[in-house]
């Protein structure tokens, strides 16, 4: 492996493209620390960078197979998800991640059952309004109310 965190490299440009395994999502693939990891994740690790528990990697060049570490950010869920769509509002499970909370942990500073939180941040409930001022109170944010809310109905 070289310093880049890849089995092989070529350039085109500046980048410094990832020419080893990729996954079927189109990202390069490779060994790091007996761990198989994307090589771009493998580039910022190998660099010296660390990267906190639930944050993404972004190439900022826009190539994904691309490992060069001045290319690559280290971005929270939110910000990440407001680089590749920027209108789009944060979600529950986004704010959640990048504050490093767990599900129980958000259901204990709510006081909202974490079953209910797991069913609205995967799509298949609603939040009430009271939900979500629950939610901005112990996540310590303020939530845009059509991020979540349809369902005008108190629970």
């Amino acid at each position: 492996m070289n310093s880049h965190g890849a089995e092989t490299v070529y350039k085109r440009a500046d980048c410094i493209l990832h020419d080893g395994p990729v996954n079927p999502s189109g990202y390069g693939l490779t060994k790091y620390e007996g761990r198989t990891r994307k090589a771009h994740v493998a580039a910022v690790l190998a660099g010296g960078r660390k990267i906190p528990k639930g944050w993404h990697v972004h190439h900022a060049c826009g190539v994904k197979l691309c490992v060069n570490p001045e290319h690559l950010r280290i971005l929270s869920p939110v910000e990440h998800s407001r680089t590749h769509a920027p209108e789009a509002l944060p979600t529950l499970r986004h704010v959640r991640l990048a504050a490093s909370m767990t599900l129980k942990e958000l259901a204990r500073l709510s006081g909202i059952h974490k079953a209910i939180i797991s069913q609205i941040e995967r799509g298949r409930m609603n939040a009430t309004r009271t939900e979500i001022e629950a939610f901005d109170e112990a996540l310590g944010c303020r939530f845009e109310s059509r991020a979540l809310l349809v369902n005008t109905e108190e629970r």
